[in-house]
């Protein structure tokens, strides 16, 4: 099957999967709600002047904060397209695995993995270019005479987008090592969005500094506001990296998550 037709197969198969549509309705809808409430929140305070009870007041990173938060749908999409490879059919069909037939096809491990990862990287780029000038514009709305000038915002925006991709990256590495969905998606799902695993070791040593949320932080957020990961708890001096120095590491992070999936994918019968 040369790589066209294979791209092609793998995009029908992953829109044909109900959890790509639940990434995409995530990866949308989380970042718009959250952005709502928050910039309603923040504006109202702003305007009565009620701000004692308000963890920021800041309008600056306003949209970009929900955007990062955002990461579940493209783990979601980097777990379920290869997780379904290994789901078992029903027993009236012989309670096989997807991935028995797609190696007939496909025979080539290295094409089909990258088949793979260019419809979920093809899938953010649609996404991302929908989502996120959305919510930013949305939050400038929301504001409207309390809206601050951000600067650099492409490169914040590039950022958030890379985030997206880094994360889907790790979720697609950690299905193919562990030929299912279950265990990355509850380790990734929890970091992201219930308990930061950057927060839990922030006090004990500036390494977190190079897990791939706070790379991401150092180049979309600066100050006070990297230092806010959840509900307002800092992380204790605790400084950005340097933006070239995040950007390389998110780098590093990327290519050993393609080589690990790589490695596992290629050694071990399918």
């Amino acid at each position: 099957m040369t790589i066209v037709r294979t791209l092609h197969a793998e995009a029908r198969k992953f829109l044909t999967l109900p959890a790509a549509w639940v990434a995409t309705a995530v990866t949308v809808a989380v970042p718009v709600l959250l952005t709502w409430m928050n910039t309603r929140t923040v504006r109202h305070a702003l305007e009565t002047g009620n701000v004692d009870n308000m963890v920021s007041t800041s309008t600056a990173d306003l949209g970009l904060t929900e955007l990062f938060i955002a990461a579940i749908g493209p783990i979601i999409a980097g777990v379920v397209i290869m997780s379904s490879e290994y789901t078992r059919t029903a027993q009236t069909l012989g309670h096989t695995r997807q991935i028995s037939t797609t190696m007939v096809t496909v025979p080539r491990r290295s094409t089909l993995l990258g088949c793979k990862l260019a419809i979920i990287l093809g899938w953010l780029a649609v996404v991302s270019a929908a989502v996120i000038p959305g919510v930013l514009a949305l939050s400038r709305h929301l504001l409207g005479p309390y809206t601050t000038a951000v600067d650099a915002m492409p490169t914040r925006t590039l950022g958030i987008v890379a985030y997206w991709a880094l994360m889907a990256l790790i979720a697609f590495a950690l299905t193919v090592a562990l030929r299912s969905g279950v265990i990355p998606l509850a380790l990734l799902l929890t970091n992201s969005s219930l308990v930061s695993f950057s927060l839990l070791l922030a006090n004990v040593t500036d390494a977190v500094r190079f897990l791939p949320d706070l790379l991401a932080r150092s180049i979309v957020f600066s100050g006070d506001q990297f230092r806010d990961l959840d509900n307002g708890l800092p992380i204790a001096d605790l400084e950005p990296l340097d933006p070239a120095t995040a950007w390389a590491s998110l780098g590093v992070w990327a290519l050993v998550a393609l080589i690990a999936a790589m490695i596992c994918f290629e050694r071990r019968d399918a």
